[in-house]
């Protein structure tokens, strides 16, 4: 999100918060961020410096709205609501022009009220008025290379006109457009050089050196496993959209009834389940498809669509609309590294919602006026028609290779 919003043209002053998170591989990136910023994370946001600024901008933990949370983990009372509250309280003592977070759709759709309180606590603290936003919008609609309906909560000083255009595609990406440049590629932390030309999608992505870093995926047992899995059942054996419980079964019953090696251990388990491991086991993507969304445990979860193993780091951050000289080797040791690609907001979403906030300060107003639903709020309804079954038929009903 950071970088979007550098794209689009911002400073960046201060990195602050509740959680350290993501904080390393972002003083790695200056080269990217800039040099003229400061970090300073505790768990009282009355501790984080305040400085005068027109916009703070916040990526919360979405983990109390998100359907991917139990249900004893989210919903209007959740403990992971606690930074969000934490940010609006510094926004406040802070007051800018604009605020804005981000979070799943659930916390509009579900956490309305909630999102007018966290309004009311900027505007009590700061003693400023603010008209609220609800921004629905869609990563893949708006640039990125993955389907991620998404929400931005924008708080926007009363007397400043906001509004956040609605985009059509003209066309749209298939996950191997974003990263079959990389696919035969040698796993290496290190620089390596490029193989394969990349497509239109990404080529701007690529570094200008020819060399790129961090194609690596986890070594860990689950990845041993799932490389057994590949050894006896092939890659063809693993289909798109298949998931892990059905090809460990497979690969059972070519293997005489009897588990790979590194499966013995867990066999009863998966047995007791019948092989039904749940909501968020690992599957593999299409190649023939959008990106998903790429969650904190993707380098866990996400099969390659066309290699017998898991994503890499950079595969993930290529998803996310990281360019390619954005640095990973020299965080390889970041015990947060893997989550940080699926945690953070792409690329694209933030530059976008970054360039309608920078259009607004500047008096440049696109699109039709926001539905006016309350007092002083506002729904920009980003995503309207754009969903699933409606972007399957119009972009991906044509076969790969033919425009879709």
């Amino acid at each position: 999100m950071s970088l979007g919003f550098v794209q689009s043209g911002m400073e960046m002053k201060l990195r602050t918060g509740t959680l350290n998170f993501g904080n390393p591989v972002a003083e790695a990136n200056r080269h990217y961020l800039g040099d003229n910023w400061t970090h300073h994370f505790s768990d009282d946001p009355g501790e984080w410096p305040v400085s005068k600024t027109d916009v703070v901008v916040g990526c919360p933990p979405c983990s109390g709205w998100s359907v991917w949370s139990g249900e004893a983990n989210r919903g209007l009372d959740a403990k992971a609501h606690e930074h969000t509250r934490a940010f609006m309280r510094y926004a406040g003592r802070v007051a800018p022009k604009v605020v804005v977070f981000e979070c799943v759709q659930q916390a509009y759709t579900q956490g309305r009220d909630v999102m007018n309180k966290y309004r009311r606590m900027v505007e009590e603290i700061s003693g400023k008025k603010y008209d609220l936003y609800h921004v629905k919008h869609n990563n893949l609609q708006v640039g990125g290379f993955s389907y991620r309906p998404r929400y931005f909560w924008v708080a926007v000083r009363s007397g400043i006109k906001f509004n956040a255009p609605h985009v059509e595609p003209k066309e749209l990406p298939r996950i191997m457009d974003i990263i079959g440049d990389l696919a035969k590629m040698p796993q290496s932390w290190n620089e390596q050089k490029y193989i394969a030309p990349a497509s239109k999608w990404v080529k701007h992505l690529r570094s200008k050196s020819g060399t790129v870093n961090g194609h690596m995926g986890k070594t860990n047992i689950h990845a041993q496993r799932i490389e057994e899995v590949f050894d006896i059942i092939g890659n063809e054996g693993w289909q798109g959209n298949g998931d892990l419980g059905g090809a460990i079964k497979k690969a059972v019953d070519m293997n005489n009834g009897q588990f790979p090696q590194k499966w013995i251990d867990i066999s009863p388990r998966v047995l007791r389940k019948n092989f039904k491991l749940g909501f968020s086991q690992p599957y593999r993507w299409k190649e023939d498809h959008w990106c998903n969304v790429l969650t904190g445990s993707a380098l866990d979860h996400v099969i390659h669509p066309t290699e017998p193993r898991l994503i890499t780091h950079r595969e993930a951050a290529r998803m996310q609309g990281l360019p390619d000289d954005w640095d990973i080797e020299s965080v390889r040791d970041y015990s947060s590294l893997s989550a940080v690609w699926g945690k953070a907001v792409a690329v694209q979403a933030g530059k976008y919602i970054a360039t309608a906030i920078t259009n607004s300060l500047e008096g440049n107003h696109e699109g039709d006026a926001p539905e006016k639903i309350g007092d002083r709020e506002f729904l920009i309804n980003g995503d309207k028609d754009f969903s699933r079954h409606a972007a399957k038929k119009k972009w991906y009903s044509s076969p790969i290779g033919a425009k879709g």
